[in-house]
């Protein structure tokens, strides 16, 4: 038999684990309070700063007074609506981490035998994860360092968006000139440049302008 030994980081803080599920306009929480009989308390509310403070404070009073010496905000990445409570959650002094999607997805079918997702239901899952301590870190840059993060995330969405419409013009090309056996490299060189310049690309003005004027231009 072989015995090994590991820390309970989440018991030995002392925190009150409160998982959250992000919505647009609301917050659906669940925790856990306690030892042997369970007190397991839920919420819902709107989710705006004036009444996230507020729920925030009476959350953090109720976990002192049950023994715990803070509260442990936790919730998974919901499209950027989880940005304000764990911005005022960290900014109030509490703890706070994430969960990860995948991971929520996954244990929702261990949990409730279904991946389709719940308001009420996905808080508990995300505090069964965090009891597990699969937490991921949150971290508030300084400013300076988040400015470059969300300027690089820019940065990756122009080149892909650079990337995918070129595709598409290749392809709206090769609909056009599908008698040509033209490469794509030719429209980046003189030529492919010429009849984009010249022509826009259309088959119609080419026609339209005849072929000794068209060759005669393409020429110079």
């Amino acid at each position: 038999m072989n015995i090994t030994y590991k820390i309970d980081k989440i018991k030995k803080n002392n925190w009150l684990n409160i998982a959250f599920d992000v919505s647009k306009d609301d917050l659906y929480m669940y925790s856990e309070m306690g030892e042997g009989a369970i007190t397991c308390v839920e919420d819902s509310f709107s989710n705006r700063p004036e009444i996230i403070l507020g729920k925030l404070e009476d959350l953090y009073q109720t976990a002192v007074r049950a023994g715990y010496e803070g509260i442990h905000i936790i919730c998974e990445p919901s499209g950027g609506y989880e940005c304000k409570l764990m911005l005022l959650a960290a900014q109030q002094g509490y703890a706070t981490s994430y969960v990860s999607g995948e991971a929520s997805s996954k244990f929702r079918i261990v949990e409730g035998n279904s991946n389709d997702k719940s308001d009420q239901r996905d808080p508990k899952v995300i505090f069964k994860l965090a009891q597990y301590g699969k937490l991921l870190r949150h971290r508030i840059l300084e400013t300076a360092y988040e400015q470059l993060r969300h300027l690089n995330r820019m940065h990756e969405q122009e080149q892909e968006l650079k990337t995918y419409i070129r595709n598409q013009l290749h392809h709206e090309l090769k609909v056009l000139f599908c008698e040509r056996d033209w490469k794509e490299a030719f429209w980046y060189g003189v030529s492919g440049r010429a009849v984009l310049k010249l022509y826009q690309g259309n088959p119609y003005k080419i026609i339209k302008a005849g072929r000794s004027r068209f060759a005669q231009r393409m020429r110079k």
